[in-house]
């Protein structure tokens, strides 16, 4: 029985290679600080394997630029590797089944959109 994974996550790295793409993402695991502040504690990176006979279904996600957003869902498995400095590391390695490009967020759009655009901002 396959893993059913799914996540949101950003894009790393687009690289095209023989039997077809990888793309590297990664999701930061947060939690809230005691300040109320959210903190980073740390990263799962997943690589998402799309065969060439699937390029035109997953166009999109494919051209996507590195730092966009992504929701994926798909099947995978646990995978170990080196890491650069030797040492044993692991990732998902994922099989897409569906995804969504989400739209970029602009902040000061979002703020905008909050106040009143008669209103002074101080």
């Amino acid at each position: 029985m396959a893993i059913e994974i799914k996540f949101t996550g950003f894009i790393n790295e687009v690289k095209e290679l023989d039997f077809g793409y990888v793309i590297r993402c990664s999701h930061a695991h947060r939690y809230k600080t005691e300040d109320g502040d959210w903190s980073t504690a740390s990263y799962t990176n997943i690589d998402m394997i799309i065969r060439k006979d699937k390029a035109s279904e997953f166009g999109e996600l494919i051209t996507a630029e590195e730092g966009s957003r992504v929701t994926v869902s798909g099947y995978g498995k646990p995978v170990g590797y080196l890491k650069k400095d030797g040492d044993p590391g692991t990732k998902l390695q994922v099989d897409p089944v569906e995804y969504e490009v989400l739209p970029k967020r602009d902040a000061v759009k979002d703020v905008m959109d909050i106040l009143d655009p008669n209103a002074a901002p101080f």
